[in-house]
């Protein structure tokens, strides 16, 4: 299952806000969603934000590398903002 899956399954129990951290590349290579959406989404580099994997060359060894990285970095600054604002992370689904 992925984490959009994951999160949506969670959205449904209601007052759980969820929270998708993706890479500036993903964002930039995407469409986005038309309409509203109950899924907050929170922007990171991951140092390849204009050819994402391709710039380590591809999905595999060094950009898994640097992902777990920034990611965890990104992942850790993400649940301290919010457990400030008053939300505390009450669980986290982590896909790569």
């Amino acid at each position: 299952t992925s984490a959009a899956a994951a999160a949506a399954r969670l959205r449904g129990h209601g007052g759980v806000r969820c929270t998708v951290a993706v890479t500036r590349f993903v964002v930039g290579s995407t469409k986005p969603c038309l309409g509203s959406s109950s899924v907050h989404v929170v922007v990171f580099s991951d140092g390849c934000d204009k050819g994402g994997p391709a710039d380590l060359g591809g999905h595999r060894g060094l950009y898994f590398e640097r992902l777990e990285e920034v990611g965890s970095v990104a992942l850790d600054e993400l649940v301290w903002e919010e457990a400030e604002q008053g939300r505390p992370a009450t669980g986290v689904v982590y896909d790569t």
